[in-house]
């Protein structure tokens, strides 16, 4: 339950996959996308087309977070909040897949963006299983789930240096 709306649940024979990432608008210094022009931020239209194919799972690879410093253009995103913060995290991703939160599960991994000091507090908060963790780490641990043959198997290779793994899951 989320908000006392009932989430969807897994179809147990996955037959249609739709992967999504690096899905919010940048802000970040001088340069700066057009968060209001749905042509140069097309999010809400791809999420649409992703519901529109009824998946039965989706996956966001990381990177939900675009806003990272104050809007220096009024027309493109003037008033934008900024940084790694409720109100960022909803205009970005929160409130963008909304609509499809309710229809598909999701598999939800941790990017580059999602790293300690930059949106660490809202990948803790809204995304990462357990209790937000006193001390952002680094690495968060590996996990595998099978559903009908189909076998996911996640690891945390935001903080490695591409094309790399993070140098604490060589072991695994």
């Amino acid at each position: 339950m989320l908000d006392e709306n009932a989430l969807p649940t897994l179809n147990p024979s996955v037959q249609r996959i739709a992967v999504i990432g690096d899905t919010g608008c940048r802000i970040r210094g001088t340069r700066v996308q057009n968060c209001n022009d749905p042509t140069t931020w097309p999010l809400k239209s791809i999420l649409e087309e992703i519901a529109s194919r009824s998946p039965d799972l989706v996956f966001h690879v990381g990177d939900y977070l675009y806003r990272t410093s104050e809007c220096p253009d009024q027309e493109k995103c003037g008033g934008s909040p900024f940084g790694d913060t409720y109100k960022s995290w909803s205009v970005d991703w929160l409130d963008p897949a909304d609509n499809l939160f309710t229809r598909v599960p999701f598999v939800f991994l941790r990017g580059n963006h999602e790293n300690c000091g930059r949106g660490d507090k809202g990948w803790f908060r809204y995304f990462e299983a357990g209790s937000v963790p006193s001390n952002c780490p680094a690495v968060t641990l590996q996990w595998i789930a099978s559903v009908d043959g189909l076998d996911l198997i996640s690891f945390d290779s935001s903080a490695g240096p591409a094309p790399q793994s993070s140098p604490d899951l060589s072991n695994v």
